[in-house]
């Protein structure tokens, strides 16, 4: 038998303080199915699905994102969410 725990529940979503590129950023979390959307400053930035040993960045509109700040977002949403 398996237990799972539903994220979900906790929180609907969160928002934290970034910079990327030398600009700072707003971060917000918001849980998607399997994934979390990434919005920064209100926009659509990626989706990234949280892992054991790393994490999965899914790119949208061309938006790659370097690894550290992936990491740094799926350590935020491992402290909120796990």
């Amino acid at each position: 038998m398996v237990i799972t725990k539903t994220i979900y529940a906790k929180h609907g979503e969160f928002t934290f303080p970034a910079m990327y590129k030398g600009d700072n950023m707003d971060l917000t979390i918001v849980p998607a199915e399997d994934r979390f959307a990434v919005l920064a400053n209100g926009k659509l930035f990626g989706h990234i699905k949280v892992g054991y040993g790393r994490h999965t960045w899914f790119v949208t509109d061309s938006k790659f994102v370097d690894s550290e700040l992936v990491n740094e977002i799926g350590q935020r949403i491992i402290g909120e969410f796990y």
